[in-house]
């Protein structure tokens, strides 16, 4: 075992080092595995203990069984749910209508988009107008093959490297780029592997996990939280 000190004073915690996954042995010296599923109600439950550098959260569910939770991810996963929340329109497409407004961070790094005249075709200019994506009136090609729109606002998320598919697709839809521009700032906004953790910051971060519908893995998918043993 280890032991652990919480930047609360007064207070030392003992606690078993990380072991996934659970392996006991019988009395004829045979092992076993024992799978630990965590529900949300474990987790609505959670409560921290102490934190282990370089980036583990050690929590306890009511019935004592330690947690061990990734603290980069799980902070993470709470800063994009708030960035959904805030920058995307909640009751339908487009961006929240706060947003519309605001033009500070707005692509200066294309003035034009070409595209194919199928694309074209098939733009929703109201929808796009809905996420802060409007053009002066198209001019098109000899052949009329390809289209080439004037910018008069485009966010910064339509950002070089774009590739021509990823730009089209993101023409028709551009809710998934603003997802992964999302993705991306909670990534660098959120508690880094390395940083100290006191206890006021690590009891918020264990509860605001709270609620939180995908509280298993980080915005990018990755799993966040780790099952442990139990302690008396």
């Amino acid at each position: 075992s280890m032991l652990l000190k919480s930047s609360r004073p007064n207070h030392t915690f003992s606690t078993l080092t990380p072991s996934i996954p659970l392996v006991a042995s019988s009395s004829s010296g045979a092992s076993t595995t024992t799978r630990v599923r965590l529900t949300t109600e474990d987790i609505s439950k959670l409560r921290f203990i102490g934190h282990l550098l370089p980036f583990t959260i050690i929590a306890a569910t009511p019935c004592h069984r330690l947690v061990y939770l990734d603290q980069h991810g799980i902070s993470e996963r709470k800063l994009l749910n708030h960035y959904l929340t805030t920058y995307l329109n909640p009751t339908g497409p487009g961006l929240h209508p706060s947003r519309l407004c605001d033009l500070r961070r707005f692509n200066d790094k294309y003035t034009t988009l070409t595209i194919s005249a199928h694309v074209h075709s098939r733009i929703n200019l109201h929808l796009l107008k809905l996420y802060g994506i409007t053009f002066h009136p198209p001019v098109f090609s000899p052949g009329g093959s390809s289209v080439t729109l004037p910018i008069l606002t485009l966010p910064a998320c339509f950002q070089p490297p774009l590739t021509s598919t990823e730009l089209s697709s993101s023409l028709l839809d551009p809710r998934p780029l603003y997802v992964r521009r999302l993705k991306s700032m909670s990534c660098r906004r959120s508690c880094m592997a390395g940083e100290a953790v006191d206890w006021d910051r690590g009891v918020k971060m264990v509860e605001g996990m709270r609620g939180e519908e995908l509280w298993g893995v980080c915005a990018h998918g990755r799993p966040t939280v780790v099952p442990g043993d139990r302690v008396v």
